[in-house]
């Protein structure tokens, strides 16, 4: 680590001195009998997986990505920030220009995170969205997982392979690493 105009970075091999200001998506799930209650933040994503008929599986998002595509939070950061918040609608991140700082510009793909000190300046927050729902008979599975997993496979592929992993007699656990192991390969 090195001190760069104030600020502690890190010396990158191809891109230069780079901030030491990493966060977190955080997603907490609790089940208690029927009830459903999602708390998340940042850009991990909850889908409920329900049977629709002999060996036929829907996927429904009961959470949603914090980023500049959503319009309630690219609305939120303009109302905080004005224009010292760039929105790039190509991919949704969220560009804050430093150009006195050590990077240039600092992009973040979420609104919401955990632990960005210097983005909560710009109006990224660590609120949760809190979602509460009544699962229904037909529910046969909730996956929590990170935008890698999101971003390989869509919510009716994740709930299949699950759903086959616990078919074939595999635990949780293992069922949660083919389901890894899956997106990765797409």
């Amino acid at each position: 680590t090195k001190h760069h105009s104030g600020h502690t970075c890190y010396s990158h091999p191809l891109g230069g001195p780079r901030l030491l200001e990493f966060g977190t998506t955080a997603t907490a799930v609790l089940v208690q009998g029927r009830t459903l209650a999602v708390a998340h933040a940042g850009d991990s994503l909850v889908v409920v997986g329900r049977e629709q008929g002999t060996d036929a599986y829907s996927g429904e998002y009961v959470t949603e990505r914090h980023s500049g595509y959503h319009h309630g939070e690219r609305q939120r950061l303009q109302n905080y920030s004005g224009k010292k918040v760039q929105i790039r609608m190509n991919d949704g991140y969220i560009s804050v220009p430093c150009p006195n700082g050590p990077i240039g510009t600092f992009s973040l793909a979420m609104t919401r995170a955990l632990g960005h000190k210097m983005m909560s300046d710009y109006g990224v927050i660590p609120t949760p969205t809190v979602t509460v729902r009544t699962l229904g008979p037909k529910d046969v599975c909730i996956i929590a997982a990170s935008d890698g997993v999101w971003e390989g496979l869509d919510p009716e592929q994740a709930v299949r392979e699950v759903c086959d992993s616990m078919a074939q007699g595999r635990d949780a656990n293992s069922a949660a690493q083919a389901l890894c192991t899956d997106a990765v390969r797409q």
